[in-house]
C-alpha cells in the first residue's frame, strides 16, 4: 500500500501508479489501466465492501464513471503508457477512502492501494449581532476568529455537490456573494427556478452587509466537553477552560471535531458567544434527525446573554501541557466524545431556545437585501440596499450530488442545525461514460 495522498477541499490530488517494465521490453500493446474506490466497511453494510468503478483507459479510449465525468485523468499516460497516476481535480469529501490501481499489459500485471484524505470542511457563519450584519472585513475576522478562513467559490461549489444547501446569502474569499439550494422552495429559488444550484449575487462592495462562509482546514489538538454542577455563565466557562488547561473552543474548531466524530447532547459555550453541540448519531430529544452541529438561538436568531448558564467546550492545543486539576474546587464532569449507543446525560435533550428557531429550509425567508454600513469593512446598520438579479451560471447538481444537506433549519422548540456541509455517503457505481483520452 502506498503512503495515503492529502488533499483539501475543492483542490487536487495525484494518486500515484505505474508498471515496472517486463523482462521482455514495453508491451508491444497499450496496457489497460483500471482505477477502482473501495467504499463500505469491513463489518457494517452487512459486512461487504464495495468497489465503485472510477476509470478505465486503453489506447486512447478513457471511460469515467459519471461521478467523476470532468475530475479525473492520467496526465502522464500519453506520454508513458506505464504511468497510470491518477489525478483528480475539485476534490470533495466524499471522494476521500481507498482507491486501487490496476495495470494490465500482456502477462505484466501490477496492482496498488492508495488512500486519499481530504482535509477541511466548509461552513456557514452568522454574526452574534444577527443575520446579515457582516462586511466583508468584519466576515474576515469572523471567519479568523472561528479558526477559519472565508471559503472560496470552489469550495462552496464542492460542498454542494456533496449534497450541501443554506438559504443564507455569504460572503465569499473573492468577495463575491453566494449560496446553494438542494431543495427549492417558496422564497429561496434564485434565478434557476426549481432547480438546485449555486446562486450568486456577483462581486459585492465591501461593506455591505451579509452572513459568511468559512473555510476549517485542520484540527491542531483536542476539543472536550466538560460540565460543571451548577452550569456556566459564558465569562466563567472561559475561566473554567483555562484551569483545564486550554480556552473555549472556536466555531471552527467544534465543526472540526464534529467531522471527527463528535457526538454531544449537551449545549455548550463557545468563544465567539454562541451556545452549540455536535451531533453525529441523530436521535429526537438532540434537535433533530440529521447529523450536525446545532446551535442555540436566542429570538429565533440572536445569541445568549452572557449570563446565561451552560457547559462549555474547551480546546486544548496537543502541545499544551494538562494541569493535574482544576485551579479551584469545583466539581468537574469532563467528556471528550461519547459513542453512538451512550444515552446523553440529560434523557430530555438540552433546553429548547427561548424562542422558536428558523424554520426549515424550504420556508426559509429568502436571502434580505443587505445594508450598507459607511466606510467598506465597518459594520453597521444602514440604508437597505437593492440587490440585482442573481447572477448566472448557476450550478446544477452534478453526479453524486444527491444527499440531502444540513443547514439551518429547525423545529419549534428545538436548535437549528447550522449549515455545514454533509458527511456524504459515497456514490454507487453508475452509468459509465467515454471521453477521448487527452
Amino acid at each position: 500500500m502506498s503512503q495515503p495522498v492529502r488533499g483539501e477541499l475543492s483542490g487536487d490530488a495525484l494518486l500515484p501508479c505505474s508498471l515496472p517494465p517486463g523482462p521482455g521490453g514495453p508491451p508491444p500493446d497499450p496496457p489497460t489501466v483500471r482505477w477502482t474506490k473501495v467504499w463500505g466497511q469491513r463489518g457494517g453494510d452487512e459486512g461487504v465492501q464495495r468497489e465503485q468503478a472510477v476509470l478505465v483507459a486503453k489506447g486512447n479510449v478513457l471511460e469515467v464513471t459519471k461521478a467523476f465525468l470532468g475530475r479525473v485523468s492520467l496526465p502522464g499516460h500519453r506520454g508513458d503508457p506505464s504511468n497510470a497516476s491518477l489525478a483528480l481535480t475539485g476534490l470533495r469529501s466524499s471522494d476521500a477512502g481507498v482507491y486501487h490501481c490496476h495495470v494490465t499489459a500482456g502477462n505484466n500485471m501490477q496492482q496498488d492501494t492508495v488512500p486519499l484524505q481530504v482535509k477541511g470542511l466548509l461552513f456557514h457563519y452568522r454574526s452574534p449581532r444577527g443575520r446579515y450584519t457582516l462586511s466583508f472585513r468584519a466576515a474576515q475576522r469572523a471567519c479568523l476568529q472561528s479558526s477559519a478562513l472565508l471559503a472560496t467559490p470552489a469550495q462552496l461549489s464542492a460542498a454542494f455537490s456533496d449534497g450541501y444547501g443554506n438559504c443564507a446569502a455569504g460572503w465569499l474569499s473573492d468577495r463575491t456573494v453566494r449560496y446553494s439550494i438542494q431543495s427549492p422552495g417558496p422564497g429561496c429559488y434564485g434565478d434557476g427556478e426549481d432547480s438546485p444550484g449555486v446562486r450568486s449575487y456577483g462581486s459585492r462592495d465591501a461593506g455591505e452587509l451579509f452572513d459568511v462562509y468559512c473555510f476549517a482546514k485542520q484540527l491542531q489538538g483536542e476539543v472536550f466537553f466538560s460540565s460543571v454542577r451548577e452550569k456556566l455563565t459564558l465569562w466563567s466557562a472561559s475561566s473554567h477552560c483555562e484551569a483545564l488547561g486550554g480556552q473555549l473552543a472556536s466555531v471552527g474548531q467544534l465543526f472540526l471535531a464534529w467531522q471527527g466524530g463528535m457526538d454531544q447532547c449537551d449545549p455548550g459555550w463557545l468563544s465567539d458567544g454562541s451556545v452549540r453541540y455536535p451531533i453525529n448519531q441523530p436521535r429526537p430529544a438532540c434537535g433533530g434527525d440529521k447529523p450536525g452541529v446545532r446551535t442555540l438561538y436566542l429570538n429565533g436568531s440572536g445569541y445568549h446573554d452572557a449570563s446565561a448558564l451552560f457547559d462549555a467546550y474547551c480546546y486544548r492545543d496537543k502541545r499544551a501541557a494538562r494541569p493535574l486539576g482544576p485551579s479551584r474546587s469545583i466539581t468537574l464532569e469532563t467528556r471528550r466524545v461519547t459513542g453512538p449507543d451512550r444515552p446523553p446525560r440529560d434523557p430530555q435533550g438540552p433546553p429548547p431556545p427561548e424562542a422558536t428557531t428558523p424554520p426549515p429550509e424550504a420556508t426559509t425567508p429568502p436571502p434580505q437585501p443587505a445594508s450598507h454600513g459607511g466606510s467598506a469593512g465597518e459594520e453597521g446598520a444602514g440604508k437597505p440596499s437593492v440587490l440585482p438579479p442573481l447572477q448566472r451560471p448557476w450550478i446544477s447538481p452534478g453526479p453524486g450530488g444527491s444527499n440531502v444537506g444540513v443547514s439551518e433549519r429547525g423545529r419549534d422548540p428545538e436548535p437549528t442545525q447550522d449549515g455545514v456541509a454533509p458527511k456524504p455517503t459515497p456514490e454507487r457505481p453508475g452509468t459509465d461514460w467515454t471521453t477521448p483520452l487527452r
